[in-house]
């Protein structure tokens, strides 16, 4: 398999080439950064409980998962696909009810993705915005 061509690093001003995002002068300030932002994030967001995952969300979403063990979001697309996890359709923040059966789904990674992936990204920065000024 052929190699990725090299391109120059992302960082303003550097000439360096890489196959990654970074050379090698720059990658470890920039997994450092994201390391930071990664810590600064998860501490902003509280613990699962205080967001509503609690012992009870626990005992629903494994039970839920029990009595629809595949993704309903493929199910509807006529795909048979194993679900990981029980979505709330209306998110709690939202004002969505925790631990209601009729605002949950079970569903599989990638449906999850499509649904909340873009969303989370948006939330994390990772500093490099200031580099690029």
């Amino acid at each position: 398999m052929p190699e990725r061509a090299q391109r120059p690093c992302k960082h303003p001003g550097c000439p360096g080439l890489t196959r990654e995002s970074y050379c090698s002068r720059h990658v470890d300030e920039y997994a450092k950064k994201a390391k930071e932002a990664d810590a600064a994030y998860n501490r902003s967001r509280g613990s699962s409980a205080s967001r509503g995952f609690d012992n009870a969300w626990q005992r629903l979403s494994t039970a839920y998962r029990q009595e629809h063990p595949l993704c309903e979001e493929c199910q509807r697309k006529g795909l048979v696909v194993p679900a990981v996890l029980v979505h709330h359709i209306v998110t709690i923040k939202e004002g969505g009810a925790p631990l209601d059966p009729r605002n949950i789904e079970s569903l599989c990674n990638p449906c999850h993705e499509a649904i909340h992936g873009k969303d989370r990204w948006k939330r994390r920065t990772y500093g490099y915005e200031e580099d690029r000024k």
